[in-house]
């Protein structure tokens, strides 16, 4: 595992592709990816052996948080009630194979 704050991700596309490309990490933690609904997970995972889960935030430039992790992961996203929409968590379970 790894945890980085990208301080906006897509300023740092070239390294994150090694990174994924190095297969060296079953799950990169991101914080303040500054991520928006019109980039797509494909710019950000490509074609390497990863699933991305992200929470963008919503209404405001900057923060943002994703998970990437290997293909042959079982991960199930865990969602937090409504009241919780504000807060930039994403939770998931990583299941037994």
């Amino acid at each position: 595992c790894i945890y980085f704050n990208s301080r906006s991700i897509c300023n740092k596309l070239q390294d994150l592709s090694l990174l994924l490309l190095s297969e060296s990490y079953d799950l990169i933690f991101v914080s303040e990816t500054w991520l928006h609904e019109n980039i797509l997970n494909s710019e950000i995972i490509q074609n390497t052996s990863y699933n991305i889960l992200r929470y963008d935030r919503l209404f405001k430039r900057g923060g943002g948080v994703a998970t990437l992790h290997k293909t042959h992961l079982k991960i199930r996203q865990v969602f937090f009630p409504t009241e919780f929409i504000n807060c930039e968590i994403i939770c998931c379970d990583l299941l037994a194979t």
